[in-house]
């Protein structure tokens, strides 16, 4: 009977998993962790914690999978060692502690390797990936982010090819590669209808909104943005909901429908706070602020500016550096403090050329000579 009730334990969380019913699962997963031993326990608390993640509640998924790790280092198992290093190292790139993350991702692409999981050291490495392309090393990420493809496609394993490609074509529209960027999307998306990776399609379509919107498509990203939200509130995903809104609140801002991008921006904002994804508090934060100074509340951008770009050095968020401490120098430079101008200017233009964020340097040179020659002064010196 105790092995039935085991299997039905399972199966149970297993089926509400697929019917996103995260808090239901974790609970069923955390059930059967109880009533097991050694590395079965260990992997039941991996999974709780791993669903408890997806539902938005990174601190308490890190309790749950320091938990699995701590077992599994007792059983000596190493296989789910290497799957709660790699959860962990999520957990730690979406709240900010990105040198941590690294760390974690990195020793968890070794473990898996040397256990010979292939299908989870594939996964590490798109995780590992991801955090070097937020820390704005590009190329690395891109390297990981291939081998990783080339594996899954090798292995014929059309699901996660999904977050593979999905990663590689925002890398691809980050680093200015626009087709290849819309061909991986189209790819990642079909792979995720195929496959029903439903809450990854709805990430992937936030993605894709925001590169059009970049690109000045701006109905299309609203279609997108639309199905993803819709996507986000469907399967959960409140971290997902939260950069949906966040983007979509940039293309109300881009289009001056400055009232309805404000109310975005603060429930982005709070959405933020509440999963702790303290990267994506950054941006909106820093967006929200631009707009305050594109509306012409200089004082309130100059309080909120440095908060914004406190986290992006705090996460690591390179590009948001660059581009926020522009738009704080052209603000500075309206409320004539010169001086201080010229200096954050100059930094943060540096930044983003040692990045090689063309895109973005020439958003911010068209944005910043327009605000000057609105106001009737010189413009910052763009060389």
């Amino acid at each position: 009977m105790a092995e039935l009730h085991k299997i039905y334990l399972c199966r149970a969380a297993e089926f509400l998993e697929k019917c996103y019913r995260h808090e239901a699962a974790s609970a069923q997963w955390q059930a059967l962790a109880d009533v097991c031993e050694g590395s079965v326990r260990a992997l039941a608390l991996y999974r709780s914690a791993r669903i408890t993640n997806a539902s938005g509640r990174p601190l308490e998924a890190a309790r749950i999978a320091e938990q699995a790790w701590a077992l599994a280092r007792q059983a000596a198992a190493r296989h789910v060692q290497g799957v709660a290093l790699s959860l962990l190292g999520q957990i730690d790139k979406e709240t900010g502690n990105v040198f941590r993350a690294e760390e974690r991702c990195r020793q968890a692409v070794l473990v898996l390797h040397e256990t010979g999981q292939q299908r989870h050291e594939n996964l590490a490495c798109i995780n590992l990936g991801s955090v070097l392309k937020d820390a704005g090393r590009v190329q690395e990420a891109e390297q990981l982010y291939a081998q990783a493809l080339f594996a899954l496609r090798t292995a014929d394993n059309r699901r996660d090819q999904c977050a593979a490609l999905g990663n590689l074509a925002l890398l691809y529209e980050e680093s200015g590669r626009l087709v290849e960027s819309e061909k991986a999307y189209a790819e990642a998306l079909l792979a995720c209808r195929e496959t029903g990776q439903h809450r990854i399609e709805g990430a992937i379509l936030g993605n894709l909104g925001a590169g059009l919107a970049n690109s000045g498509r701006h109905a299309e990203a609203v279609e997108c943005f639309e199905t993803a939200l819709r996507i986000a509130r469907e399967v959960g995903d409140r971290r997902s909901e939260g950069m949906v809104l966040g983007n979509w609140a940039n293309v109300l801002a881009k289009t001056a429908r400055y009232e309805q991008a404000e109310r975005c921006f603060e429930t982005a904002l709070a959405i933020h706070r509440e999963v702790g994804n303290r990267r994506s508090e950054g941006s909106s934060l820093g967006h929200l602020a631009t707009l305050h100074a594109q509306t012409a509340r200089i004082e309130q951008s100059l309080q909120e500016f440095p908060l914004a770009l406190a986290i992006h050095r705090e996460v690591g968020n390179r590009l948001y550096q660059g581009v926020h401490g522009c738009y704080f120098a052209v603000a500075l430079r309206l409320s004539a403090r010169l001086h201080e101008s010229a200096e954050v200017w100059r930094a943060s233009i540096s930044e983003l050329r040692a990045m090689g964020a063309n895109a973005q340097l020439d958003t911010v040179l068209s944005d910043m000579r327009a605000a000057c020659a609105k106001t009737g002064i010189p413009p910052l010196n763009a060389a």
